[in-house]
């Protein structure tokens, strides 16, 4: 799939960017004439939509319309598939959001982790069954099991969250919501 879609050598891009007064910097790499291309050789999971995304935001912010390609393993096998550029002023609305969501961490803890966060926000919720099993597959994702690691297992979400526990109580336990409050635009953002 990878040698299908890549056309010629990669490049790399330095950037500065200026988002109200916060100035981001770095190099955006794997850059090819198809678009910015981000592998991850398993199915996509929260860190990597996350990273995925920023890339994708910043690219766009710059004024480049190459697309976001990622090569994963999806439901129908693995592919490249391709995310459109979006306009300069929606990609920097988006990275205003997310700063400002940075922001709010920087003040709190916030209940949250990007694995079990993505399980929520990819399930499908369009009803009330559903979103109850969207819950419980993030909820799994959060505590893991004696085979998989959760994302409460980490020793530092753990200190910082002093026993928070966003699925400790019922659906509707304020932890719970502010969970999904911080899911959504958090992935709303960077997909």
């Amino acid at each position: 799939a990878l040698r299908e879609w890549r056309q010629g050598d990669a490049t790399s891009r330095p950037f500065e960017l200026d988002v109200d007064g916060v100035r981001l910097y770095g190099h955006l790499d794997r850059l090819y004439a198809r678009g910015a291309l981000r592998t991850r050789l398993d199915t996509l999971h929260g860190p990597a939509q996350i990273a995925h995304g920023l890339d994708w935001l910043v690219l766009s912010a710059l004024g480049d319309a190459r697309p976001l390609a990622q090569l994963a393993l999806w439901d129908d096998g693995p592919g490249v598939r391709e995310r459109p550029a979006l306009s300069v002023v929606q990609a920097r609305a988006a990275l205003r959001d997310l700063i400002a969501l940075y922001r709010e961490g920087m003040r709190e803890p916030l209940p949250i982790q990007a694995r079990s966060a993505w399980r929520w926000y990819a399930a499908p919720r369009n009803d009330e069954a559903a979103e109850l099993a969207a819950w419980k597959l993030a909820r799994e994702q959060w505590a893991g099991s004696n085979n998989t690691w959760g994302d409460a297992n980490n020793a530092a979400v753990q200190l910082a969250l002093r026993g928070r526990d966003p699925f400790a109580g019922e659906f509707d336990d304020p932890d719970g919501l502010r969970f999904r409050e911080l899911a959504t635009p958090l992935f709303v953002a960077v997909v």
